[in-house]
């Protein structure tokens, strides 16, 4: 691992030390929503709409309820690398999928260049 990488990570880690941990009983309340925001099934997971892994705050404005096969499915894209038909899904079904479409398509760039925004 690079140094830029090393940094780039302790970066977002430290970020996530500032906005989180989200409780545990709020994951479980997002898991209780019953429907994944992505294809409507019954939900059993809560998934980061904004990847941690890719600078995404772990936060409650970056979780939502979403279904293990969508969760897994999706990994650590972004929206815009995703199965459009889901992400379409996803941004009618919650407000924050929206909001963060959004904010990724006003960037139009790359998963890696967004780590620096």
């Amino acid at each position: 691992m690079s140094r830029a990488s090393r940094n780039a990570r302790r970066a977002r880690q430290h970020q996530n030390e500032i906005t989180g941990p989200v409780p545990a009983a709020v994951y479980a309340a997002i898991k209780a929503e019953a429907l994944c925001v992505y294809c409507g099934t019954e939900a059993d997971e809560v998934d980061h709409i904004w990847p941690v892994s890719l600078g995404g705050p772990e936060h409650v404005s970056n979780l939502v309820a979403a279904c293990g096969t969508c969760n897994r499915s999706k990994a650590d894209r972004l929206l815009t690398e995703w199965v459009l038909a889901r992400v379409h899904q996803g941004v009618l079904a919650d407000h924050k999928v929206a909001a963060e479409y959004a904010r990724v398509m006003k960037f139009k760039i790359g998963p890696r260049e967004l780590e620096a925004v």
